[in-house]
C-alpha cells in the first residue's frame, strides 16, 4: 500500500488516442506491505460497516485489538457508530443510510460537498477523550492516512461517483 497520499503524489495522464486516460502515482518510498491478518481483521470492520452488521463491526474491532472483551458498552457503541460513518459514501443510497444531501440524483456520492471528515474527526475524538484506549496497531495509522488522502483526493476533484459495488467485490476477494 502506498501511504503517502497527498496531491503531489498523483498526476492524471491524459491519452487523446485511445481516450483511456491513467491515474499516476508517485513516490513509492511510501510503501508498506500489511499483514494479512491485520487486512482480514481489518476487512471484517469494512464488510461489517457495509452491511450495517455491528457484531462484524465488533467481532472486527476485537481482531484488531482496538476493542476488549471489558470494553464499556459505551465504547463499542462508539466504536460502531464511528465505521458505519467512515463507509457513508459506500452506504446504499435507496436506504438512505448515506445523508440525502450527498447525494446526486444519480444516487452517486458528492465527494467535493460532503464534511464527512469533519464528522469523523468529530465522532473519533468523543472515542479517544471520553475512554481509556490502548494504541492502535500501527498499520491503522497508515491507513488511516491513505483513506483520508484518498477522501481528499475525490473531494478536489470534485468527483461524483458510485463505488460501493467496487469496494464489495474487493472485499469479496479477500
Amino acid at each position: 500500500m502506498q501511504t503517502d497520499p497527498h496531491l503531489g503524489n498523483y498526476r492524471i495522464q491524459i491519452d487523446n488516442q485511445t481516450g483511456k486516460d491513467r491515474l499516476v502515482l508517485f513516490d513509492f518510498g511510501a510503501i508498506r506491505q500489511v499483514p494479512t491478518d491485520f487486512l482480514n481483521h481489518f476487512t471484517t470492520v469494512m464488510r461489517g460497516g457495509l452491511l450495517r452488521d455491528e457484531s462484524l463491526v465488533a467481532n472486527g474491532g476485537r481482531g484488531l485489538n482496538l476493542l476488549l472483551a471489558d470494553d464499556p458498552p459505551e465504547l463499542l457503541e462508539r466504536y460502531i457508530e464511528l465505521c458505519f460513518l467512515i463507509v457513508e459514501p459506500f452506504a446504499i443510497p435507496d436506504l438512505t443510510l448515506t445523508q440525502s444531501k450527498f447525494l446526486n440524483g444519480d444516487g452517486q456520492y458528492n465527494w467535493g460537498q460532503s464534511d464527512l471528515p469533519k464528522r469523523v474527526a468529530k465522532k473519533g475524538s468523543e472515542i479517544v477523550f471520553g475512554f481509556h484506549l490502548r494504541p492502535p496497531p500501527r498499520e491503522t495509522v497508515f491507513l488511516d492516512r491513505k483513506m483520508g488522502g484518498a477522501f481528499v483526493f475525490l473531494s478536489v476533484l470534485n468527483c461524483q461517483v458510485e463505488l460501493r459495488s467496487l469496494l464489495l467485490s474487493r472485499l469479496n476477494s479477500t
